[in-house]
């Protein structure tokens, strides 16, 4: 973009990262659903440090006694967590898309003219 010509913008970083913010999740569900993959994410990453501690634990190469445990039960319940958090900002989010009256979608109509 061009220079301004004259005077000074009466934005701030703050009240522009502030605006930023709010466009990104005022208008959309889409961080909440990307919370919902993540935590999808999380849940997988919890199943595997579980299934590696059953692995260690029957190998009999388990180093600090509890640790993976206590990993994979944070990981797994962190991740029911967000997925919960998900769900019901996304229902949040359809209800207050439908609670503002707009159509769920617009047909165009198109005219066609008869040759005579």
């Amino acid at each position: 973009m061009d220079q301004r010509t004259e005077g000074r913008s009466g934005f701030t970083f703050r009240s522009l990262m502030k605006h930023a913010v709010n466009m990104i999740l005022g208008y959309s569900s889409k961080p909440l659903r990307l919370v919902t993959y993540l935590g999808f994410l999380i849940g997988v990453c919890g199943v595997l440090l579980t299934l590696r501690l059953v692995w260690l634990y029957f190998t009999g190469d388990t180093k600090v006694a509890g640790f993976t445990t206590l990993a994979s039960l944070v990981t797994i319940f962190s991740s029911a967590q967000m997925i919960g958090i998900g769900v019901l900002g996304e229902y949040l989010g359809r209800v207050h898309a439908h609670g503002m009256g707009r159509p769920t979608y617009v047909v165009r109509e198109h005219f066609l003219k008869s040759e005579g």
